[in-house]
């Protein structure tokens, strides 16, 4: 079951999101990256 690490809301909504990560001082942009997004707040956990 889901709970928002943010908000502590319990709904949420599966998403490909585009994310930016920092790799040994470089970035890494990832698209269509499967998470589950919080309908709440937004807080995206992959």
């Amino acid at each position: 079951m889901f709970t928002c690490t943010v908000c502590g809301a319990v709904e949420s909504r599966e998403e490909l999101v585009n994310e930016v990560f920092q790799v040994d001082e470089k970035y890494v942009r990832i698209d269509h990256l499967p998470a589950r997004v919080c309908t709440r707040c937004g807080d995206e956990t992959f």
